[in-house]
């Protein structure tokens, strides 16, 4: 029988903060505002990579809130 596990909602402000909120969890939905999505799109790309990378290790998921 398939479990449906809960899904953790955190959310953040910045990437600064993003990137702390990242170590320690997985599988989970972190929540970020518009301004940290441009600011996500405006970093350099092996930055954007390796935050791609740890988000996909740790099956966590971002959502922009509106």
């Amino acid at each position: 029988m398939l479990r449906v596990r809960d899904e953790i909602k955190i959310r953040t402000c910045n990437v600064h903060h993003l990137k702390r909120q990242i170590h320690g969890r997985k599988d989970c939905t972190i929540f970020i505002p518009y301004s940290c999505s441009k600011e996500i799109e405006r970093m350099d790309f092996s930055d954007y990579l390796e935050l791609k990378q740890d988000l996909k290790v740790r099956n966590i998921k971002l959502k922009v809130e509106e």
